[in-house]
């Protein structure tokens, strides 16, 4: 019991330290402040995204499908490529323009192989 009172007395401290190095190093640049911690915020999920995130993979019949949190009117394009190191791999397999806040994409012809990476890119 003691140990667990003492684990989570350090991650308060922890955490304390954290939001006071966040309010006392907050710099001016370009007429804006940086604050070093602030992509640590949470976002509503009512918040508009300006990119698709991905927020789920599953398989379904043995293919990739996505579901993607869009912004009403984004076009979104899901990619493939079975090559990482090969940056100029990535082909188009759908593209969709989204009516809603999440959008379900598949690759509805995946082509076997060992391994394949999928990305969403979108546009307004």
């Amino acid at each position: 019991m003691q140990n667990i009172l003492i684990r989570s007395w350090k991650q308060v401290v922890v955490v304390l330290l954290l939001i006071g190095v966040d309010l006392a190093v907050s710099l001016p640049i370009m007429g804006a402040t940086y604050r070093p911690f602030q992509w640590m915020t949470i976002a509503s999920t009512n918040t508009p995204v300006l990119y698709p995130v991905i927020q789920n993979l599953s398989f379904v019949g043995g293919k990739p499908y996505l579901a993607v949190q869009t912004t009403n009117g984004q076009s979104c394009v899901l990619q493939c490529n079975t090559n990482l190191k090969n940056s100029t791999g990535w082909f188009n397999v759908v593209t969709i323009t989204a009516t809603g806040r999440v959008i379900h994409l598949t690759d509805t012809n995946p082509i076997p192989r060992s391994s394949a990476f999928y990305r969403v890119t979108g546009s307004f």
